[in-house]
């Protein structure tokens, strides 16, 4: 599984080292219907942590996901699964079919990251969809992401997309021919519900256009009568309601539920135990900058370059509401949090003296607006719900104004994963 052209020393044959992990007689009562599990000690069996970590560092990609295997393998409490969500996120950018199967299974029971059951979604049927075609997995790993995709379509009410997994799963095991058939009777139900409050919409919509026209015909009847009694000649132009055109029916494969993004303040302390990775960041670039007669520099690779007595400075004639900073990572990321310098840092009266920035706007899509306190502090931002991002557009919404000069100053932004 994962990408093809693994050397032969790092492919492994999930099918046999499956079977073998069953039949441990080692295995505990409690472990013996976990799926996860037994796949996960199967991949991370063959090294130490220390040796596979070492792996990682020295750039084998393959490392990744069996770290992520070993921490669920061997996990004893929540940081455990936090190190191998963080592993198999690598992972899966990198191609491992495998990391597809942990991610979704984090997702669908929360742990290690937030509980989403559409991302828990969206990693299990990419899962099925890649792995189907190497026929390399044994079935019971097959049914299981099956079977976790059924229930939780069946939780969201997504009864034609859980009828459809667990008719899949007919061709493994026949007793889910009644979950199927269930499932089959609850479209019927839904759809014939959905069919019901269509028609009574539309009904409703349809008794409401007509008590509009004739109220319609009625003003303009009153208006052109007195129109005619108080003046000899004056034409009227009776304008006819136009036809409302019905909205298309809007189905439940139409509706994209995203989750959105939602952000705190941490301590640096707080910040710290969370242990996050700086993102390396290839380019830094701005709307406007200040162009010092002096030569002195206040463009935007200043924030990114780890010293905070530079300072990017725009060069707008006010104070610079609107203008955007746009950061390119190496590659694409989840931002998980910020650390922000805010204003120019050289000294306090520097601080004060020009503006600050009190709100910013970040990412392009499912946009967050970020308010700041006016403060010489560091900022450390983090992101609840983060989404993948190749680069991140920061905009400037308002600032905090100066008591000499109108320019906006930011002097470090830092990101993590």
């Amino acid at each position: 599984m994962g990408t093809q052209t693994q050397t032969d020393e790092k492919y492994i044959d999930i099918e046999e080292l499956i079977k073998e992990s069953l039949s441990d007689k080692n295995m505990t009562d409690e472990k013996e219907d976990l799926v996860l599990e037994y796949l996960c000690q199967t991949i991370s069996k063959t090294d130490s942590h220390g040796i596979l970590k070492k792996k990682a560092q020295n750039g084998d990609s393959y490392a990744y996901i069996q770290l992520a295997s070993w921490h669920i393998a061997h996990a004893k409490n929540i940081k455990d699964y936090c190190e191998a969500f963080q592993y198999a996120s690598k992972a899966a950018k990198r191609g491992y079919v495998e990391a597809y199967y942990i991610l979704g299974q984090l997702y669908l029971y929360g742990v290690g990251c937030n509980k989403n059951i559409h991302k828990a979604v969206r990693y299990l049927s990419n899962f099925v969809n890649q792995i189907t075609s190497k026929e390399l997995l044994n079935d019971d790993v097959l049914i299981d992401a099956y079977k976790k995709l059924a229930e939780a379509e069946k939780s969201l009410g997504h009864y034609g997309k859980a009828y459809s997994y667990y008719h899949k799963l007919q061709e493994y095991d026949s007793h889910y021919d009644a979950h199927a058939k269930e499932m089959h009777q609850e479209m019927q139900k839904h759809r014939n519900s959905y069919v019901f409050n269509f028609i009574f919409v539309v009904c409703c919509f349809l008794v409401l256009c007509i008590v509009i026209y004739f109220l319609t015909q009625y003003i303009f009847a009153e208006t052109k009568a007195y129109a005619n009694r108080y003046s000899q000649k004056e034409n009227i132009t009776i304008i006819e309601p136009q036809e409302v055109s019905l909205e298309k029916q809007i189905t439940e494969d139409m509706i994209i539920v995203q989750e959105p993004v939602s952000y705190r303040f941490v301590s640096e302390e707080e910040f710290l135990a969370l242990s996050l990775s700086e993102l390396e960041i290839t380019e830094a670039q701005s709307t406007s900058e200040y162009k010092s007669q002096k030569g002195n520099d206040y463009s935007a690779s200043n924030l990114i370059d780890h010293d905070s007595g530079t300072t990017w400075q725009e060069g707008e004639e006010d104070a610079g509401i609107g203008q955007q900073l746009t950061f390119v990572f190496k590659e694409p990321a989840i931002v998980n949090a910020i650390r922000l310098e805010n204003g120019k840092r050289t000294d306090a009266d520097a601080f004060y003296a020009n503006n600050r920035a009190a709100s910013l706007r970040i990412f392009e899509e499912d946009s967050i607006l970020i308010e700041l306190p006016d403060s010489q502090q560091v900022q450390y931002i983090v992101f609840e719900n983060p989404i993948m991002e190749s680069q991140v557009v920061i905009t400037l919404e308002s600032v905090f104004s100066g008591t000499k000069w109108n320019d906006t100053c930011i002097s470090e932004i830092t990101f993590y994963e």
